[in-house]
């Protein structure tokens, strides 16, 4: 973590330390965060002595907002990042440092009769299918792409580092053949298909609007 660098930094040298926010847990107990503020003593002698400071509780502040950073950004149904969060994991894909920027794909993903499924089991349902529908996508993909959704029955996500299309295509029919094994949700089998489009960076386009 940047704070904790920061800190060893300041250490090594005697230096100052300023309104650093750190998490502290003993063994047993839930995390807690401090924030931390000291300057270096010395003696007479120039000897240095310690620190001396204010070390304060903001652990009700952080999670407060930690809490407004994820209602902004993370879809509070399925907890996947908002679209906003996707057009920045793609600006960063494409202004890549010169020589840096490799293919990637896009996926975007439209449930096929989800409206079906909300009319005929009920929105309850039809919510859990889609929190059922973002876990599944999230474990196809894996931690190095990113799914979000972008609003209804919509999910878009970002394929890092392939070589081709036919690497793309190869994600998408796993996408499709994973969706469309039933959800049950309350002894109900809710049952969709899903419909991709699969844009591939440079090919297709340069720009995070125009994938």
């Amino acid at each position: 973590r940047p704070a904790f660098q920061a800190l060893l930094a300041a250490l090594e040298v005697n230096g100052e330390i300023h309104n650093l926010r750190l998490p502290v847990r003993k063994k047993g107990e839930v995390t807690v965060w401090w924030r931390v503020s000291a300057k270096p003593i010395y003696n007479e002698a120039g000897v240095f002595e310690g620190y001396r400071g204010v070390a304060s509780n903001v652990t009700e502040k952080y999670e407060a907002e930690r809490q407004i950073y994820k209602l902004a950004h993370f879809d509070s149904l399925t907890g996947v990042p908002k679209r906003e969060q996707m057009l920045k994991a793609l600006e960063e894909a494409v202004n890549a440092p010169h020589g840096e920027a490799k293919p990637f794909a896009v996926h975007a993903l439209d449930l096929d009769r989800f409206k079906t499924i909300n009319d005929v089991y009920g929105h309850s349902v039809g919510d859990a299918y889609l929190k059922a529908t973002a876990e599944r996508l999230q474990e196809i993909i894996g931690p190095n792409n990113v799914v979000a959704r972008f609003g209804g029955d919509e999910f878009v996500i970002l394929q890092n580092d392939i070589t081709g299309r036919g690497e793309a295509m190869a994600m998408a029919v796993t996408i499709q053949q994973a969706l469309a094994e039933p959800v049950n949700v309350d002894g109900s089998n809710a049952q969709s298909s899903v419909s991709i489009g699969i844009a591939v960076f440079p090919e297709h386009a340069g720009t995070p609007a125009e994938l």
